[in-house]
Formats: structure tokens, sequence, C-alpha cells
């Protein structure tokens, strides 16, 4: 049975992720990581949708989003997925999907749930024994929540027009020093996160 298609609520905050065909990368090279941020600015971020966090990883992504207003999220994303893995077969000469199937998404209910999501997202470099830090990965916005700059976010996402808006749960957790304790701390997320993105 076809899954439901989630509705998106203004106000509201939603995980988004997807993976590559059969769990295969999707990103290859950095230029991939930087061509993906820009079709992600132009698409999806360049309407009232705020970016609370996000990460490239080599073979899936995850968002982590608030709507400010009415917009169509599953549109967005299909622009997205259908531009860059159109760029890519064509710069590979490939065939075939590049994503596994539609992109998955889940309502994160309330703020609590807002910063497993987010830990969850940023350890995932970490966890995957990329990097020793989760903040060193280039392709995620882990750095930026452990900077004292409005901004923070390594270069490539700056340089593709990527806006986070971080404030959004730093100030609900308690600031900068407050996240990186949690991000720190190495207790499991909670389980709606490690069950609901298996394979993530």
């Amino acid at each position: 049975m076809p899954r439901r298609a989630l509705r998106f609520v203004p106000g509201e905050f939603y995980h988004i992720y997807n993976r590559g065909n059969e769990a295969r990368p999707i990103f290859w090279e950095p230029d991939n990581y930087r061509y993906f941020l820009e079709r992600m600015a132009k698409y999806l971020l360049a309407d009232p949708i705020d970016l609370v966090a996000f990460c490239l990883m080599p073979n899936h992504f995850h968002l982590l989003l608030r709507l400010a207003e009415v917009f169509d999220v599953s549109d967005a994303m299909k622009k997205l997925g259908i531009s860059y893995a159109k760029a890519l077969n064509i710069r590979y000469g490939r065939i075939g999907h590049l994503f596994q199937g539609r992109f998955r998404s889940k309502h994160v209910a309330d703020i609590e749930y807002v910063l497993q999501a987010s830990l969850y997202i940023h350890r995932n470099p970490y966890v995957a024994h990329l990097v020793t830090r989760p903040e060193d990965w280039t392709y995620s916005s882990c750095s930026a929540y452990l900077s004292d700059s409005t901004n923070g976010l390594p270069e490539v996402a700056r340089t593709a027009g990527i806006v986070l808006k971080k404030e959004i749960l730093l100030d609900a957790v308690g600031g900068r020093e407050k996240y990186e304790e949690y991000l720190r701390d190495e207790k499991p997320v909670h389980s709606l996160y490690t069950l609901s993105t298996k394979g993530t």
C-alpha cells in the first residue's frame, strides 16, 4: 500500500529525509554536495520555510524544517530531487533512479522532539565514523550551532545561499552552551528517530 502523504501545517516542524536507491551514494564528490545545497536554497528555502538543521551524508540526507506559512513542501522536494538527479545523470552518464523513492517526512510534535531530531541529524557523521566530532562534518549545520557568530555555517553552505534559523532551537533550549551539552551527551536520542529513520 502506498504511503499516505503527510499534510504540512504552518507553524509546525518536520523532519524530512531520503537516501540513495538501494542505499547507494547520492554524493560522490564535494561539488555534488555544493550543487544539492544550491538546489535546496532555490526550491525549498526561497519561500516561507525555516531551516532548523540539515546534514548531507554520502548516501542520504536529513532536513529539519519549520513552516512559517502555507507552502507545498511536497512539490518543492519533488523539484529538488528531480533537478539534482537529472544533473548527476548527465554529469556521470548514469541512468535509473538516484533516490529510493519519494522523500520521507515526520511531523515533529514539540520542541523536545525538535531537539532530539536535531541531535540525531547532527550526530549522523560521527556515528558513521566519518569524523571524530559532529561539528567537523562539512555538509551539516552542526558547526553553526556551536558558533557564536550569527551564521556560523560552513563556507560551502553559505556560498550556496543556505540560511539557517538556529535561534529557533537555541532560544528554546537555553543557548549555544546548553545545546553543546546535549550534543556531547552520548545518550541515545529518542526512539522516535532511531526507529523511524532506520537505515539513514
